[in-house]
């Protein structure tokens, strides 16, 4: 029997991953500039704008498979 899966509310999903980049930014600004540390920062923001776009891929697919279900 399938249950029902936790849907993922893309607004809320991009806004937590801006508070995150925004944090992540502040952190770096206020700390001195080493190019690990930078290297750090540029991998966390990269990797944050990627689960946006994912979580937007995502709300797509979940919308694009409800209209699915709603025709048959």
């Amino acid at each position: 029997m399938l249950r029902p899966r936790k849907t993922i509310d893309p607004k809320a999903a991009r806004t937590r991953l801006d508070e995150i980049g925004a944090a992540v930014r502040r952190e770096a600004e206020s700390a001195e500039a080493d190019p690990f540390d930078e290297a750090i920062v540029a991998a966390v923001l990269g990797a944050a704008e990627a689960m946006k776009a994912e979580a937007a891929a995502l709300s797509e697919v979940e919308d694009h498979l409800g209209k699915l279900v709603r025709k048959s």
